[in-house]
């Protein structure tokens, strides 16, 4: 373990988060090496492979973000396939960009982006209808399972 030297006071303009970061007893400055490590091959993995990416993609990233370089998501919005992309570079935005002064600007945003999206989809879900209709009727605990599971999708979507 080490220290990630992460200046709190880089993650948002919210003094407010700030403090509750600092007070959180659940935080650590401490990182894993072998995270660390993780965490670049997994960003030069999504790199590499971003043209194989062609869902509806919306990222969202702060130009003054000092933790992550914005950069690689202007990189990866660059190289994905996907024919509804959409990038949004924050001006002033920062790690924390949720929590940031403009989230609730963000929030609007980011709903409208994930609504015009569902308007525009077919009313099934496609691969989720095909997996239903092989559950056998008897199996209520199957059926049960994946209604919890599509029902947390769409709640997640809907937030």
């Amino acid at each position: 373990m080490v220290n990630a030297c992460i200046n709190t006071t880089a993650l948002t303009h919210n003094n407010h988060n700030i403090q509750n970061f600092l007070e959180d007893k659940l935080t650590s400055s401490m990182i894993g090496l072998k995270l660390v490590k993780a965490l670049v091959e997994l960003v030069e993995f999504n790199i590499y492979n971003a043209p194989r990416f062609n869902y509806p993609c919306l990222i969202v990233h702060g130009n003054a973000d000092i933790i992550t370089d914005y950069k690689a998501s202007v990189k990866f919005y660059k190289r994905i396939s996907s024919e509804h992309k959409e990038l949004k570079v924050v001006e002033d935005g920062m790690h924390e960009i949720h929590h940031d002064i403009n989230k609730e600007e963000l929030k609007v945003y980011m709903s409208q982006w994930i609504k015009k999206r569902l308007e525009r989809s077919p009313r099934n879900i496609g691969e989720f209808n095909t997996m239903r209709k092989g559950l056998r009727r008897e199996d209520k605990y199957t059926k049960t399972i994946w209604g919890l599971i599509i029902l947390f999708i769409y709640s997640y979507l809907l937030k």
